[in-house]
């Protein structure tokens, strides 16, 4: 769970990184994204990455709300990865509400 904790964080990064920017992945799932044994994360596949600069701010919101999704599904990816004892622990509790928050922004 430490490592999956780590990778999470490092993701969460990312989009703040991203969005501050104002710059929208597009595609930014597990599949796109390479972890080394350290939990250490590059992400990869930008064919769909854009900038919503020009955008007004509704729609810019709506941009970062459609990635903060998928922000979701990357950390259900990597729960149904985990041993089934992990499955209930306190990190998991705090991914999971740390991902409810973020569809809440």
């Amino acid at each position: 769970m430490k490592e999956i904790t780590k990778i999470v964080t490092q993701m969460g990064d990312i989009f703040q990184h991203l969005h501050l920017n104002q710059v929208c992945h597009g595609d930014l799932y597990a599949h796109n994204t390479l972890f080394d044994e350290s939990a250490n994360i590059i992400v990869g596949d930008f064919d769909a990455a854009t900038m919503y600069h020009m955008l007004t701010e509704k729609q810019q919101s709506s941009v970062q709300k459609i990635e903060r999704g998928t922000f979701n599904y990357f950390i259900d990816d990597l729960f149904s990865i985990c041993q089934q004892q992990d499955r209930h622990s306190s990190e998991l509790t705090m991914l999971e509400k740390k991902a409810a928050q973020n569809n809440n922004r």
